[in-house]
């Protein structure tokens, strides 16, 4: 029988284990909160997850993880539960036990968020600080619209790319390159006319 949302209740990271399956929350000091993801986000990580993906398993450097992962690494918010929309884990830093386990309980070594339209900037910033907190190496950001990202670094540096510029693994993943334009679906020929139910 699938779990119904009580408004008002505040809930624990194990209860997210008893959500229904296609339920997308991060709990939020006990609050569950929706992530909602647009088309265009789905289209970015889609990408993304094939070009990155396809580099970790070839180097055999560890594991990509989905938006439905769950990460719980935040010992001063134990009611806060986090679901970037990829992040990866070396592969010496997860043993079967943490594998097999409900949640990632250790920082990744890279996490990315893919901003959608409806994201609201504070949230962002907070969930970003969430990240760097807990000690995450390398943080991207990627903006579909702008088509850009800001990358973060642990120790406090940052930086912007734009698309035609390469997005890189750094130390983190060795050897990865992808011009950032490549994750984006091309823009729309402002001459065509609307599409299917539109206009």
């Amino acid at each position: 029988m699938a779990t119904i949302v009580e408004p008002g209740r505040l809930y624990e990271p194990e209860d997210l284990l008893s959500l229904p399956s296609d339920s997308n929350f991060e709990l939020i000091d006990g609050h569950l909160v929706e992530r909602s993801v647009s088309v265009l986000t789905g289209i970015v990580t889609t990408r993304l997850t094939q070009i990155l993906g396809n580099h970790i398993e070839r180097e055999g450097m560890g594991y990509l993880l989905a938006s439905d992962t769950m990460h719980r690494y935040f010992p001063d918010r134990p009611r806060r539960v986090r679901k970037p929309d990829l992040s990866f884990v070396r592969r010496d830093r997860l043993s079967a036990a943490q594998i097999a386990a409900g949640f990632l309980t250790i920082p990744p070594d890279l996490a990315v968020e893919i901003v959608s339209p409806n994201d609201e900037a504070e949230d962002l910033e907070i969930k970003l600080l969430d990240y760097l907190d807990a000690g995450i190496p390398l943080l991207w950001v990627i903006y579909p619209i702008a088509r850009s990202a800001v990358i973060y670094r642990q120790g406090g540096s940052a930086g912007r790319i734009r698309a035609d510029e390469n997005l890189l693994g750094e130390a983190v993943i060795p050897g990865f390159s992808c011009r950032l334009g490549e994750l984006f679906p091309p823009l729309p020929d402002s001459t065509s006319g609307p599409g299917p139910g539109e206009g």
